[in-house]
């Protein structure tokens, strides 16, 4: 079974509550945390990290931690 078809699934098992609940949330995902529809401005973070070591080595290694 997919991915896809195993979310399927377990949609189908939701009550109408949960339903509204899952939609209420998906809602405020896509809305932002704040539900004003306004996400966080990150660009005054930006130029603020000098990284020094190899990022994607690095990527390699957190992700071979899984």
């Amino acid at each position: 079974m997919s991915k896809v078809e195993q979310i399927e699934a377990e949609i189908a098992k939701l009550s109408p509550a949960e339903m509204q609940e899952v939609a209420r949330w998906l809602q405020e995902r896509k809305t932002g945390e704040n539900g004003g529809g306004k996400r966080y401005d990150y660009s005054d973070l930006t130029g603020r990290l000098q990284w020094r070591g190899d990022a994607v080595a690095e990527q390699r290694r957190l992700r071979n931690e899984w």
